[in-house]
């Protein structure tokens, strides 16, 4: 167990999504930023990439292998973030001893991560961080991954949750030439079973519980594939607190599902690679901790997410924060404006048969 900073920080936890460094110093890329998260009680991301000089790049990976030198733990220090994710598509590119290396790494620095780990069991093992005298479980899977990257009881690799696609020819192509084909998409049901048992687990080591997920697909598309909305909504089934989404590097929707929040892509904050796919607005999620479990979920926007992530005021972020009401409003979420956050709640005035998810 994780021990999160000191009773004097604001009773809060901060998530981001992706972080990466390459070449970037850490101390001016966050410089902006850390006040905000080591202000916090707990601060969380997404470790995109491996902190290693060991192993070999992983046959067959599509794109640059990329990784993180060890020296650049600054990327996740400096902020102070004090848990981050390890199941990505990118943290086992130099294979098991880059992912050995870069737990080792975190460990040093007294960083608490889940998702990853020497065999199954170590990769399904929440990370449990306790402030203000409650526990918080961290768990974390991903469904982009190149097969071989994942977690057996033998293996070291991620916590995965395979999902099937399947591709049909739109009835309308005939009418409307270049329409995209139909995908429909499903989990395995053994991972997803997997998932239930792991959640029910942390349920008994802790008094929240948070679930992370790398998911969708990338290069900033906004829309919602159909297995997100299934996994998410099995997680808070299962009794998770919150869910956590990442990976397409654009913000996605956020939901309200029985009374949970699911935001279900946060896009990226810090992050050392030039893409003119990739948004550089983003949003950070700061949620109440409660004397008892989870209150308020609030978001802040940021710019220059890439290079130097800031948090803004809502007049300066006034387009993301737009951005984000009209894709969250088919799923029934409503955002007031209070202080420089604005907070997320489900709009009742919506009746069941306007919302929508865009994918059914």
């Amino acid at each position: 167990m994780s021990v999160a900073r000191g009773p004097d920080a604001i009773p809060r936890i901060v998530l981001v999504g992706d972080v990466a460094t390459e070449t970037a110093d850490p101390a001016k890329m966050f410089d902006l930023l850390a006040p905000y998260t080591r202000a916090s009680a707990i601060a969380f991301a997404n470790c995109e990439w491996p902190l290693t000089d060991r192993g070999e790049p992983w046959p067959g990976k599509a794109g640059r292998v990329v990784k993180s030198r060890p020296d650049l733990i600054g990327t996740y220090t400096v902020p102070g973030f004090n848990v981050v994710c390890l199941a990505n598509n990118h943290l086992m590119n130099f294979g098991p001893n880059g992912m050995m290396q870069t737990i080792e790494v975190l460990d040093r620095a007294g960083i608490a991560h889940c998702g990853g780990g020497r065999n199954a069991e170590e990769a399904h093992r929440p990370a449990v961080v306790e402030w203000g005298g409650q526990r918080f479980a961290f768990l974390a899977y991903t469904s982009v991954f190149t097969p071989g990257m994942d977690a057996t009881e033998t293996r070291t690799g991620m916590a995965a949750i395979k999902i099937e696609s399947n591709y049909r020819i739109p009835t309308r192509l005939h009418e409307v030439p270049g329409s995209p084909l139909v995908c429909e998409t499903k989990a395995r049901p053994a991972h997803l079973a997997r998932m239930v048992s792991d959640i029910e687990r942390a349920r008994q080591l802790a008094d929240v519980v948070i679930v992370s997920f790398h998911w969708g697909v990338s290069m900033g598309h906004q829309h919602l594939i159909g297995y997100q909305v299934d996994v998410g909504h099995a997680a808070i089934d299962a009794g998770a607190d919150l869910v956590v989404g990442h990976h397409p590097h654009t913000i996605q929707p956020i939901e309200i599902y029985k009374g949970k929040t699911i935001a279900y892509s946060l896009a990226q904050c810090g992050f050392d690679m030039k893409s003119h796919h990739f948004s550089d607005e983003s949003i950070a999620l700061e949620v109440e901790i409660a004397s008892k479990g989870l209150g308020t979920t609030r978001v802040r926007p940021l710019t220059d997410s890439i290079h130097r992530p800031r948090v803004v005021d809502l007049r300066e972020g006034a387009s993301t924060v737009e951005w984000l009401r009209r894709m969250s409003r088919p799923l029934g979420t409503a955002f007031e404006d209070d202080g420089d956050a604005v907070a997320a709640r489900f709009d009742v005035s919506l009746k069941p048969a306007e919302r929508h998810y865009g994918n059914d």
